[in-house]
């Protein structure tokens, strides 16, 4: 018998943080990056274990909060960012 393939963990916990980001900046970077993962996860290969996608999100969100942080990145400046 196959092997079960890999699943996404705690969905509906990551939706319900998602839904609950009042930033609109901060959510529409975290939906993007979520997304980015489940296409990644489509087009393969899929992860080798179950992964927990409620603790994906909420470091997603601690990312994406950090605003100015990503816009300097964006504009090239290079910032350490385990300063």
């Amino acid at each position: 018998m196959p092997d079960p393939q890999p699943t996404f963990l705690r969905q509906t916990e990551a939706s319900a943080l998602i839904a609950a980001i009042a930033d609109p900046i901060t959510r529409d970077l975290v939906r993007a990056l979520l997304t980015r993962l489940w296409w990644q996860r489509q087009a393969g290969p899929p992860p080798v274990a179950d992964f927990d996608l409620e603790f994906f999100v909420r470091a997603a969100i601690a990312f994406g909060e950090q605003h100015a942080l990503i816009g300097s990145i964006l504009q090239g400046d290079h910032q350490d960012p385990w300063e």
